[in-house]
């Protein structure tokens, strides 16, 4: 009974369409979207080390900027083994951290060393680990899938242009970089301004790399959820906000990475119109933008060419100065430039 309900909805039209990947790039979506959850999960227990730190009086997390460092985690494991002296902590550090922060990191381990605090941050820390190796037998998959994916011509060309994955989850293959290229048939999406090697694998994962399944850009960013979705009844009119698919949420992750870029003109585009419309339409935006310019490079070839923030200031202004000529032609004005006197 529910496929006939089902069927009936579907010929009436009253069910969304959704994407159907292939069974082999559905191999690909399900390692990676484990990975992603594995990041989610350590990123909580990170927060827990954090707590039991804290309820310490080991400042720590003020002292250090990332608390599962090199350098951390080697201070943490002296810790639960019994090390208490300061000075043999610091010792366990890096050179760099050992030369800036020496007194500061000092001041930080003193603390106080109760049995439940102890305990507290080996079990937060034991947790973290173990999604550490979670995330790295996923790494081990993706990279067994990739190198069954590539071409015959496994002839892997250095791109310095290739940008590396930000953060400190980066997948951990060999020739990551070169092999991603390959994979999308030498387009180069991680040119794109907020997308890296990561990212460009999560939306293969996604969408595939043949996007012929929607006819034009407008369809395509319609279905990420990224298109202006109104609802009209009689005279009232308000924003339709639907759920958003994982590529959208991805796009949307790009987009809202450029908005501290001061190099990037997507980036002032993403700034000017958060000033007037708010963050979340200017990231909508924003994202709509990078996914429009993804869609043309894996449908149309056209490749992505960063001009900066003074190319795009350039472009506003010439904009407006249309905007100004046609407003004066209606009046029946004429703009005069101004003289600016030494």
């Amino acid at each position: 009974e529910d496929c006939q309900w089902i069927c009936k909805l579907f010929s009436l039209g009253l069910l969304r369409p959704s994407v159907i990947p292939t069974d082999h790039i559905r191999q690909l979506r399900i390692y990676m979207r484990l990975r992603s959850d594995h990041i989610s999960m350590a990123g909580q227990h990170k927060q827990h080390i954090q707590k039991a730190l804290i309820m310490m009086n080991v400042r720590l997390p003020e002292a250090i900027s990332d608390i599962t460092g090199q350098s951390g985690r080697k201070m943490i494991e002296a810790i639960l083994k019994g090390e208490r002296d300061p000075d043999h902590l610091l010792s366990l550090c890096h050179t760099s951290i050992r030369r800036k922060k020496a007194e500061e990191i000092r001041r930080a381990l003193t603390g106080i060393y109760k049995d439940e605090y102890l305990f507290a941050l080996a079990q937060a820390y034991n947790c973290w680990s173990f999604y550490q190796g979670q995330i790295q037998q996923c790494d081990d998959k993706i990279s067994a899938w990739i190198d069954n994916s590539l071409p015959p011509d496994k002839t892997l060309v250095s791109n310095k242009k290739l940008k590396r994955a930000a953060g400190i989850n980066k997948i951990n293959i060999p020739n990551f970089e070169q092999k991603l290229l390959l994979l999308y048939g030498n387009k180069d999406v991680t040119r794109l301004p907020g997308l890296g090697c990561n990212n460009a694998l999560e939306l293969m994962a996604e969408l595939g790399t043949d996007l012929s399944k929607w006819p034009d850009a407008t369809q395509f960013v319609n279905y990420l959820g990224l298109a202006g979705q109104k609802a009209y009844s009689g005279k009232k009119r308000k924003q339709k906000r639907r759920e958003m698919p994982a590529a959208g949420q991805i796009f949307r992750e790009a987009a809202q990475t450029l908005l501290k870029s001061t190099r990037i003109g997507l980036g002032t585009f993403a700034r000017r119109l958060r000033s007037r419309k708010g963050p979340y339409i200017a990231i909508k935006a924003t994202a709509r933008k990078i996914a429009i310019m993804y869609y043309n490079i894996l449908t149309k070839g056209i490749e992505y060419i960063e001009a900066g923030t003074e190319a795009y200031q350039k472009q506003l202004q010439e904009t407006e100065l249309k905007r100004l000529a046609k407003l004066a032609r209606k009046l029946n004005l004429t703009l005069t430039p101004l003289t600016v006197h030494q």
